[in-house]
């Protein structure tokens, strides 16, 4: 408020999009921030990341604050990324009052950093799709890998290591329970739970595995722990499961044989 009283003509609040700050902590809401501003004035301008179009917390996935509600609180200019929790290519979108967003459009430096035709298809592609949130959530790949049941996961990974142990027979899996982070960028400390397949090769490190793994073609990325490599269903859709036992296996099975994994396999 006082740099508002010497002359300040914006307020910004930036959403922490991939750090937390927790303790004897507070901050002002929006609506408290938006009259504030208003009542001097200055714009209320709030870089809110992620770009969350739903409300995931609906579906017990974290608790990020949605587009919709920034607006709503009496945001004049809201910012936000194309790519994140909205799903779709890389960009920064500027959205809010209709008269803010065309002098914008009008600035010479809009034309340097507007993105391509391709990321404009792309992002209205995925727009479209959230004309219908049932549809948003079962066609962008974001929401349904974050929002799938954990029961569908563990019939997956119990899938995964059926495939393996039948096409690799030699090579040790077992089902876990896991959890899966959401990352940076868009829910930091969210945690999902998921389930996974844990292999490990008799004689082959699992940083001999991951290589091997990534010498194929498409590349698989897994994660290790305790010399298992881990594959996490969460980030597998599931018609893609029967291709990935059929790479995973092959490539196994060549280590176990001890020849070189190629992208023939």
């Amino acid at each position: 408020e006082a740099a508002l009283e010497d002359g300040a003509d914006m307020v910004l609040r930036v959403h922490t999009s991939n750090f937390r700050i927790v303790g004897f902590t507070s901050r002002p809401s929006l609506e408290a921030l938006a009259e504030l501003a208003h009542r001097y004035g200055a714009l209320l301008v709030e870089d809110l990341g992620s770009g969350s179009l739903v409300d995931l917390r609906a579906r017990g996935v974290g608790d990020e604050p949605t587009i919709g509600e920034s607006v709503a609180a009496g945001v004049d200019v809201v910012l936000f990324s194309g790519d994140k929790l909205l799903g779709a290519g890389q960009a920064g979108v500027i959205c809010g009052r209709g008269e803010l967003v065309a002098r914008i459009r009008r600035n010479q430096l809009a034309r340097a950093v507007r993105v391509d035709k391709l990321t404009l298809a792309a992002l209205e592609a995925t727009l479209r799709l959230y004309d219908d949130e049932r549809t948003a959530y079962e066609r962008i790949p974001t929401l349904r890998l974050l929002t799938r049941p954990v029961e569908e996961l563990e019939a997956d990974a119990r899938r995964l290591a059926a495939g393996l142990a039948k096409l690799a027979p030699d090579v040790a899996c077992r089902v876990l329970e896991t959890t899966a982070q959401v990352g940076g960028g868009a829910l930091p400390l969210e945690q999902l739970p998921s389930f996974a397949v844990a292999v490990a090769i008799a004689g082959v490190s699992a940083a001999q595995f991951m290589e091997g793994l990534r010498a194929v073609a498409p590349p698989i990325i897994a994660r290790v722990a305790r010399e298992e490599v881990i594959f996490d269903v969460r980030t597998v859709f599931p018609e893609e499961l029967d291709g990935l036992v059929t790479w995973v296996a092959g490539v196994a099975a060549r280590l176990a044989a001890g020849r070189a994994p190629d992208d023939t396999d």
